[in-house]
């Protein structure tokens, strides 16, 4: 079996919701689009423009498309393959005064995630690593 994997970059033109959950008392709401929401939009627009054939049924009801979630990116001017997500694991640390991604030649002293520290002092008793 062939895997191919393509780049979607998604735009939202307008604000938009998704519920976390079917709660009725509160309302919150997700930071991404799950995969399966974005399948059903798509699904949805070739509908409106097709009948249920069997090419809706090979890409929207047989698995054989996989969406992952599309989490927000800070997107630059030519970073649209190296764009970076917003969400990072409570464990990212950074520098406090030279902080944030090392994506360019900017002082930045990167981010490294302390889950790596805790490992390593969890197998071996020390704390010394290189990073």
């Amino acid at each position: 079996m062939i895997v191919k994997r393509y780049t979607v970059i998604v735009k939202n033109l307008e604000p938009l919701c998704i519920r976390s959950d079917r709660s009725d008392d509160r309302i919150t709401t997700l930071d991404y689009i799950p995969g399966t929401s974005f399948l059903g939009a798509l699904a949805g627009t070739y509908l409106m423009e097709n009948d249920e054939d069997n090419t809706f049924h090979d890409f929207f009801t047989r698995d054989n498309i996989i969406f992952p979630g599309l989490y927000p990116v800070v997107q630059t001017v030519n970073t649209v393959n190296n764009a970076l997500p917003e969400i990072l694991p409570l464990t990212a640390k950074t520098c406090k005064r030279f902080g944030g991604f090392r994506i360019t030649e900017q002082e930045s002293h990167g981010i490294y995630d302390s889950l790596f520290d805790f490992c390593i002092f969890k197998e071996t008793g020390n704390v010394e690593n290189e990073k």
